[in-house]
């Protein structure tokens, strides 16, 4: 029993060996998803400024986005492989993955909602009086500084 439970292994892990990246197929080539829009976005010479744009776009998700996990997987399946592939490092990826994740000012999310009823007012209030007057320069002082990676 346990030889052919190891022969099922093996043939398993062969499987996963040989096995490529699902393809799209566009035209008469087989092309990756990552590649097809990477290649737009590979004429802009300096590939930290599309860092720094996925970062503020990032946070503009996160307004409507108010789940962190959620928030990050998106960015991790959709953003994270075309950031990589239009030459950013990728421990600079994964940083604008985790920092987009380091300031939590949606009207939804619980830290703003505890605050805006401490000083009675509406969330939605709070946010476009108190929050983000802080919220935009601190995220374009932030973008520029993940820009500066290069």
């Amino acid at each position: 029993m346990s030889s052919k439970r190891k022969s099922n292994d093996e043939s398993r892990l062969s499987l996963d060996r040989h096995s490529r990246p699902r393809t799209l197929r566009l035209g008469h080539r087989e092309e990756v998803p990552g590649t097809v829009c990477a290649k737009p976005l590979s004429l802009i010479k300096n590939p930290y400024i599309i860092l720094a744009a996925v970062f503020i776009v990032g946070h503009c998700l996160g307004l409507v986005i108010t789940s962190a996990a959620g928030l990050a997987m998106l960015m991790v399946v959709t953003v994270y492989p075309l950031i990589i592939r239009v030459g950013c490092s990728p421990l600079a990826a994964a940083a604008v993955v985790a920092s987009v994740l380091a300031i939590g000012y949606a009207p939804a999310s619980g830290t703003a909602n505890f605050a805006s009823q401490l000083v009675h007012l509406d969330p939605i209030e709070y946010l476009v009086r108190y929050q983000l007057p802080m919220a935009v320069p601190t995220i374009l002082a932030m973008a520029l500084a993940h820009r500066a990676d290069a």
